[in-house]
């Protein structure tokens, strides 16, 4: 089973039109990509995206795109974003969900945070993982040197005294 620290599997996923959805596509690539796994119908699953549906502006602003993952889309989605059918249920089945399940996936793709049952309000917890990572990120950025090549024992002493 998957965990955070893992990178999310090449799945196939298509989208309400049946149009394949690339998870590391140009429109995609540079954005937190926050996954609501839905395994089903159920309150549970209706309250958490109700919580991404009031939140999806702040996180839209913050670098995150929202998508949430069903078995299968059936009939017109309401959602103010995009729903993508996992249709042979690898996200489900890779990261262990039975009840609604979120991940929020760095730029990187690897999982940056799992929220499950024991978190009340995904949306806030995930608002929250991506901020402190790009607030992170910008602190470390003035740190930052170009990237710089060692070749052990390449020059002697005097060649590098002479540069």
């Amino acid at each position: 089973m998957l965990t955070v620290g893992d990178i999310v599997p090449p799945v196939d996923l298509l989208d309400a039109k049946g149009a394949s959805v690339v998870l590391n596509s140009d429109h995609i690539a540079g954005h937190y990509t926050i996954l609501i796994l839905c395994s089903g119908d159920d309150e549970r699953t209706d309250v958490q995206l109700g919580r991404f549906t009031a939140a999806r502006d702040e996180i839209e602003g913050a670098g995150g795109i929202i998508f949430s993952v069903t078995p299968r889309i059936v009939g017109p989605v309401s959602l103010p974003f995009a729903t993508i059918a996992d249709r042979a249920g690898v996200l489900c089945e890779a990261f262990g969900v039975t009840a609604v399940t979120t991940l929020v996936v760095r730029p990187n793709h690897h999982v940056m945070a799992l929220f499950g049952d024991d978190e009340p309000d995904h949306a806030a917890a995930a608002l929250a993982v991506i901020r402190a990572d790009t607030e992170n990120r910008a602190s470390r950025e003035a740190a930052r040197h170009p990237p710089v090549l060692i070749v052990p024992d390449v020059l002697s002493a005097e060649d590098c005294d002479h540069l």
